[in-house]
């Protein structure tokens, strides 16, 4: 499943709501697109040593303001 199914499966979606998929990109395992600030934000999750952990390389923008980066949202 792509980002953009995803963010279709979620739509109306309550705030909280999330999925986790396979990754398209081949160096990460999954991706969780979920819901936050009314939209899907989507983060991806590598494994290294047996562990898990979502990784953030970039800020969530909700209109023109910074947000909290994308492993913040889905706390």
């Amino acid at each position: 499943m792509d980002r953009y199914e995803a963010e279709r499966l979620l739509e109306g979606k309550p705030e909280g709501t999330f999925l986790l998929r396979d990754s398209a990109q081949e160096e990460f395992l999954f991706s969780v697109t979920f819901r936050k600030y009314g939209r899907s934000l989507h983060a991806r999750i590598e494994q290294s040593d047996h562990r898990f952990r979502a990784c953030c390389q970039r800020l969530v923008y909700y209109g023109n303001q910074p947000a909290e980066p994308d492993v913040a949202a889905i706390r």
